[in-house]
């Protein structure tokens, strides 16, 4: 068995993490429009992964394993802590203020988080799926991201 959507999954949290830490990095060299551009682009990125996560993973893994009450339980959770903690630090470039506390608890909620679905639920999807499983898991997030 393949680990497919782990590697995927993982790819994209780099992908973000990357975005996250330019944001910071221009912010801190007083680059704010490209901060701000940087942040919005890894806003809409991990928004995507969300939906990504819930439409398509969280119902396919509560299947497989009978776990309805589990881990997606928690994480869908997390991503709403996610989706307000950004709508703070977006609130706060736009009205030119510190978005640090902000930063803190989002990278702390997002370590715990990452790790979990890293080393818990993506290998158990991976697991408990074959490769025609995670090659249709795939093509469903692929029809979520070109809609329009």
């Amino acid at each position: 068995m393949s680990n497919l959507i782990t590697v995927y999954f993982e790819a994209d949290h780099k992908r973000l993490d990357s975005l996250y830490l330019a944001f910071k990095h221009s912010f801190k060299e007083g680059n704010i429009k490209q901060a701000k551009a940087y942040f919005i682009a890894y806003k809409e990125g991990i928004e995507k992964h969300i939906v990504w996560e819930e439409s398509v993973l969280f119902p396919f893994f509560e299947q497989q394993t009978g776990m309805l009450h589990g881990p997606t339980r928690v994480m869908t959770m997390e991503h709403q802590q996610v989706y307000r903690l950004n709508d703070a630090i977006l609130a706060c470039l736009e009205q030119q203020e510190s978005s640090a506390a902000f930063e803190l608890e989002l990278e702390e909620l997002l370590a715990g988080h990452n790790h979990k679905e890293e080393n818990i639920l993506y290998p158990m999807i991976d697991n408990n799926s074959n490769e025609s499983q995670k090659a249709k898991l795939l093509l469903d997030i692929a029809s979520l991201t070109n809609k329009p």
